[in-house]
């Protein structure tokens, strides 16, 4: 019994501490996702942008807030921002950081639309409205809003909630 006992504090203990660095987590991560930027929780510190521009002027933009255009890190964490952007009131397709079908961290995609891709190289890569925000490949010169992603100093840990990313954002 004793031992039950024991064990139970232990997991106890480990809770609070789990809760305890996701508060701190989260604070901390909510003061460096500042400006236009909001912090979605669980996956990372975004911007929409308001204007519509070319894939090339949309990377730059990023860059000159001091983020890069969205790269997925995973396919889950790809399929957490389309739930999101699904509940924005916007209805624009977003451009993201794909180039002839790799992300720009180098990493082939593997998260497109059905039947994507299917424009020849060089196509840029962009969250579809009407595909419910799956990607597809297209002319890099066409305008579109884009998302940027700033990178934290902290990693956000799982289960922490943030503020409301998609009301907060609607372009």
């Amino acid at each position: 019994m004793r031992l039950v006992l024991e064990n139970g504090l232990l997991n106890l203990m480990a809770h609070l501490e789990s809760f305890t660095a996701t508060l701190v987590l989260t604070t901390k991560d909510q003061a460096e996702c500042v400006g236009p930027f909001q912090i979605l929780s669980c996956i990372g510190c975004f911007h929409v942008s308001s204007e519509k521009s070319t894939w090339e002027v949309s990377k730059t933009s990023c860059e000159n807030l001091n983020s890069s255009l969205y790269v997925a890190k995973s396919e889950e964490k790809f399929h957490k921002l389309r739930l999101c952007l699904k509940q924005r009131s916007s209805s624009d397709d977003i451009y993201v950081g794909v180039k002839n079908r790799f992300w720009t961290g180098g990493r082939k995609v593997t998260e497109w639309a059905s039947g994507q891709p299917n424009d020849p190289v060089p196509a840029c890569g962009r969250m579809k409205y009407l595909w419910e925000y799956k990607l597809a490949d297209w002319k890099c010169h066409e305008k579109y809003h884009y998302l940027c992603e700033k990178e934290l100093t902290t990693a956000i840990a799982d289960g922490c909630t943030g503020r409301n990313f998609y009301s907060s954002i609607a372009v």
